[in-house]
């Protein structure tokens, strides 16, 4: 569960049905185009290629992901 603002999220209900939901809504021509997924993979890509200062303050959890 997830609180935001005191509101509770829950993401584990509706879970083992998304990627066949997912799948219905392609081909059914309602999906996200490139041009509308373009920004979030160029952040992931730049987050994947951005070199990590481990010098300083840091959460300790950031070595292990370098």
């Amino acid at each position: 569960n997830l609180s935001i603002g005191g509101e509770e999220f829950e993401f584990s209900d509706g879970f083992t049905d998304l990627h066949t939901r997912s799948y219905e809504e392609i081909v059914a021509g309602r999906s996200f185009g490139l041009d509308d997924v373009r920004p979030s993979i160029e952040i992931v890509s730049d987050l994947r290629q951005a070199t990590v200062d481990l010098s300083g303050n840091h959460h300790p959890y950031v070595r292990m992901f370098r």
